[in-house]
């Protein structure tokens, strides 16, 4: 089953559509995130899941469509819980529901989902204990926790930010994403500063501090694996470095290249170090 797939329900453009029932969603780290996901899931019990910070729904509504029993997304953004709604009311999904709320005070009572996920979403929530906690009151005994996150560290490839640092600014602004417009003495900083501006990351986090951390809240750490590694570290470098293809439809139109590439990361060892990692915890 292609990941990700949402119809083009205002109808503006069906070739556009039929090709994204063919690759699914054409977002390159997504699609990573998925494939670690999808594999920690495998053989679970298909009850009921929570999609904690979902943003538009992607991930609710890809597992509501897989025949889980019953999906809530739930996020802080009004306007992703809208789109959310929409979409899987067009779809006609009566196993998936979006709420507004705050990943820190869940309105949901205690040990009610069988799965918790959350994608890429840890880093965002200002306090990341007190949503873990949360995470530990829904799940039941023995629920499963899903998480992905970026590491400490990223792994470069090309070391395209540390050439446009170091290149006029006028010449940055013709090929370099924004971000990098602005002076910055290290690749890390300019880094940083996307991070924090543009995605709205508090931190990232070492395997080893965010396992202790789920431990001390009373998870059992079951596996884990880098996602972004070599090969996806390095497609990863050209969605940063080039403006083309910076976070946009370049990216997007790049995807069927791109993602071959990153499938290479999956003859590499489960802990070669990488840009992200999964955790797969039970309760």
């Amino acid at each position: 089953m292609v990941f990700g797939y949402i119809p083009d329900f205002k109808n503006k453009n069906p070739l556009i559509d039929t090709l994204l029932k063919i690759i699914g969603l054409p977002i390159l780290h997504r699609r990573i995130q998925a494939r670690s996901i999808i594999r920690m899931l495998k053989g679970s019990n298909m009850g009921k899941m929570m999609d904690l910070c979902c943003g538009d729904g992607i991930f609710s509504i890809e597992f509501a469509k897989r025949g889980w029993n019953y999906v809530i997304g739930i996020d802080i953004d009004k306007e992703s819980i809208k789109l959310g709604k929409k979409r899987s009311k067009i779809m006609k999904l009566e196993n998936v529901e979006f709420i507004l709320c705050d990943a820190e005070c869940l309105p949901l009572k205690n040990e009610c989902f069988n799965v918790v996920l959350c994608n890429c979403a840890l880093e965002h929530i200002k306090n990341d204990e007190k949503a873990i906690e949360e995470t530990y009151r829904v799940l039941v005994k023995n629920g499963i926790f899903i998480l992905t996150v970026p590491s400490e560290k990223r792994r470069i490839i090309l070391p395209l930010i540390s050439f446009w640092i170091h290149m006029p600014k006028t010449l940055r602004k013709i090929l370099a994403p924004k971000y990098l417009w602005e002076d910055a003495k290290t690749p890390e900083e300019a880094i940083w500063r996307l991070k924090k501006e543009r995605f709205k990351e508090y931190r990232n986090y070492p395997p080893k501090g965010l396992f202790k951390l789920l431990e001390e809240k009373g998870f059992k750490i079951c596996e884990w694996e880098y996602n972004i590694k070599l090969f996806g570290a390095l497609m990863w470098d050209l969605i940063l470095g080039i403006r083309l293809i910076h976070l946009n439809m370049g990216m997007i139109f790049m995807f069927p290249i791109m993602f071959p590439i990153s499938l290479l990361d999956e003859i590499l060892p489960k802990h070669f170090r990488g840009e992200e990692f999964a955790v797969k915890a039970i309760k």
